[in-house]
């Protein structure tokens, strides 16, 4: 796979190939990630990336976790047309272990992969909370990933058909909670490790992100 870190294929040599593996030897930070991908939006081949976990030797599992995450988002948000596992009995950064055993990020990566791999990215609302929160497009039905530094309690409502799962696919309680004006929001607890809400109506979502209130001078 060609280097992260090297300048890009030359354009006028592109013809030879249809698209070009992107890698580091330390996987980039999500940020990192972000403005590499930026920067090769413009390419003539289809760009795939290398998308292998943190080490596990330097990382504690909520950081691995949450890194995997955050690198899922922004490809999605990009360009790319393929993220592929480099080694996956790899002892540091793979799904297994070399005898062929569940190593802990399968389970998320196969949350993540299942969930997102075929969805288009819409955007992100506010929350409440302040939840950090990317909503996806698959089919008919919206699908929300969302976190947060310190354990919260959301309240949106945000489709009639919700439901809830935590990165490791066990189910989130959602309570519906009956407001002043006669409507219903919906209630969860949103902490560090990702939660998925499935069955998201994508059109509040849009309504969410265009919203706009001009008048400045309201109380």
């Amino acid at each position: 796979a060609w280097d992260w870190l090297e300048m890009s294929p030359p354009a006028d040599t592109s013809n030879l190939w249809s698209s070009v593996q992107f890698r580091t030897q330390s996987p980039l930070a999500p940020d990192e990630l972000k403005n590499y991908l930026a920067d090769s939006s413009d390419t003539p081949y289809e760009t795939w990336v290398t998308l292998n976990p943190i080490p596990a030797s330097k990382y504690n599992l909520k950081t691995r976790v949450r890194d995997l995450t955050e690198r899922v988002v922004e490809i999605k948000r990009s360009h790319i047309t393929a993220a592929l596992l480099r080694d996956p009995f790899d002892a540091e950064q793979g799904l297994l272990t070399s005898q062929g055993d569940i190593n802990e990020m399968l389970i998320p990566w196969r949350q993540l992969v299942s969930n997102f791999g075929d969805a288009k990215y819409v955007g992100s609302i506010d929350m409440p909370a302040g939840s950090t929160n990317h909503v996806f497009e698959s089919g008919n039905e919206g699908i929300m990933i969302l976190w947060n530094d310190e354990t919260v309690d959301e309240h949106q409502f945000l489709g009639s058909k919700l439901s809830a799962t935590d990165i490791w696919g066990r189910q989130i309680d959602i309570r519906p909670s009956k407001l002043e004006t006669g409507g219903v929001e919906q209630r969860f607890e949103v902490g560090k490790w990702p939660i998925i809400l499935r069955g998201v109506d994508i059109d509040i979502v849009r309504w969410r992100l265009q919203f706009k209130v001009n008048v400045t001078h309201l109380e």
